[in-house]
């Protein structure tokens, strides 16, 4: 769940989206890796409607038709964590951040269910 506070998601999604792309783009030439038009934040009021917004993001590189299997994708998946009720960490990428610089956590790590997200 989601819960902004202090009115700051849009804030979050330009910062998150700002630095993913140029980390995208530091691993490849091609660039453009994001689209450019503005992120879709939707309300998901019943569980079903998180469980619906659920399956088409762990869905989305099989339906389109960019890998066969949702565990061959080889970005971030989080079936697997879900499936075996495990936290899923993400790392700071070190090519990418000075890290001696920057208040970013090293590392976060989000759980699935009843778990709370956290950062180290």
């Amino acid at each position: 769940m989601l819960v902004d506070n202090h009115g700051r998601l849009p804030q979050f999604l330009e910062h998150f989206h700002k630095l993913y792309g140029k980390h995208q783009n530091a691993l490849r030439e091609d660039g453009g890796v994001l689209a450019s038009e503005q992120t879709s934040v939707v309300e998901l009021v019943k569980p079903e409607d998180v469980l619906a917004k659920m399956v088409y993001a762990i869905a989305n590189p099989v339906t389109g038709h960019l890998v066969e299997r949702v565990h061959h994708w080889p970005g971030v998946e989080s079936l697997t964590a879900i499936d075996h009720d495990v936290p899923l960490t993400a790392t700071k990428p070190i090519r990418f951040f000075d890290p001696e610089n920057g208040d970013l956590p090293m590392s976060s790590t989000c759980t699935f269910g009843a778990r709370q997200a956290s950062s180290a």
